[in-house]
C-alpha cells in the first residue's frame, strides 16, 4: 500500500468512528418516561341530560388519574381553561 491508499483508509475509519459517536450521543438526549400522559376525545352523560356531552381527557398512564378540560366565560367576563379532575365512583 502507498501512503494515498493508506491515508484513504485512515481518513474513512475517522469518519466511521465519527459518525458512530454522533449516533451515540443523540439516542442518549432523552430526558424523561414518554407516553406518559395520554389525550382522548371522548363521549359521556352528564346527570340532568340526555344527550352525551363530548369533552378531552387526559390519562397519566402512571397513576391512572384521568382529568376533564374544561373551558368558559367566568362570572367576571374572562376566558378561564383548567383540567378538572373526574371524581371516582
Amino acid at each position: 500500500m502507498n501512503r494515498t491508499n493508506i491515508a484513504i483508509v485512515v481518513l474513512a475509519v475517522a469518519v466511521l468512528i465519527a459518525v458512530g459517536n454522533a449516533q451515540t450521543n443523540r439516542a442518549q438526549v432523552a430526558t424523561g418516561p414518554v407516553g406518559r400522559y395520554q389525550i382522548v376525545a371522548g363521549e359521556h352523560m352528564q346527570t340532568g341530560s340526555s344527550e352525551p356531552a363530548k369533552d378531552v381527557f387526559r390519562i397519566d398512564t402512571v397513576t391512572g388519574l384521568t382529568v376533564v378540560y374544561i373551558y368558559g366565560i367566568g362570572p367576571d367576563g374572562k376566558f378561564s381553561d383548567r383540567w378538572n379532575p373526574i371524581a371516582e365512583k
